[in-house]
């Protein structure tokens, strides 16, 4: 009887973690995509937090100017949500979000967590841990380019994600073939050739029709 039960007890270890795996499998299935626009920051903190020097430290990392940029355009622009409100199904899809946490009874110094497809795909959230808005704001503006880096990281990705999709891996592979260039070519797009006098060009056409033009390989 005993090996019985030692082998039903391991059978039904084994059922347990497929059906733990298929739930998990399921979950992130039909997790949503990630709302909000392009380069878009969701801050998540209390109302009260709006006015202070922690709200203008987040300001000046997120909204600082982007650098070769005609006019100065800010990195990020920013909305803000309550943690009530963060916690409606609906709302806490977005994708760039800043989290505060403020526990006084935080021993430990100001630290940085990254959470990642929480909520839905391709999710990205910063939580800021303190004891205190004051030691939060004396801590973040030391790691500023590498909180702004995270997010910029994120749009590039779901951007690549969007060109692939609806990119023509034929012609692709055509161009890697003529100029040895990598190179995502959206699917209305036809590379007939280089150019005839000088072979750092290469061609390209909608469907090979109508309009043309050329480019040349860096």
């Amino acid at each position: 009887m005993k090996p019985m039960k030692r082998l039903c007890y391991l059978l039904a270890i084994l059922c347990s973690m497929t059906f733990i795996s298929c739930q998990q499998a399921i979950k992130e299935m039909v997790k949503p995509e990630a709302s909000g626009g392009p380069y878009e920051v969701y801050f998540v903190m209390p109302d009260d937090l709006r006015g202070s020097a922690l709200n203008d430290t987040l300001l000046a990392i997120y909204e600082y100017p982007m650098e070769c940029t005609p006019h100065g355009d800010e990195y990020f622009k920013v909305h803000y949500l309550s943690p009530e409100h963060f916690k409606k199904r609906v709302i806490n899809i977005v994708g760039n979000v800043v989290l505060i946490d403020i526990d006084p009874g935080n021993a430990s110094e100001p630290f940085v967590t990254i959470e990642r497809d929480k909520y839905s795909k391709t999710q990205v959230i910063v939580k800021m841990h303190g004891k205190s808005m004051e030691d939060l704001a004396a801590y973040l503006p030391q790691m500023q380019e590498g909180l702004r880096r995270i997010f910029v990281n994120a749009e590039l990705k779901r951007r690549i994600a969007v060109y692939e999709e609806d990119s023509n891996h034929r012609q692709g592979d055509r161009l890697m073939e003529l100029q040895n260039v990598s190179m995502l070519i959206p699917e209305s797009v036809h590379v007939p050739g280089v150019g005839a006098k000088d072979k750092n060009f290469f061609w390209v056409t909608d469907n090979g029709t109508r309009t043309s033009s050329r480019s040349k390989v860096p």
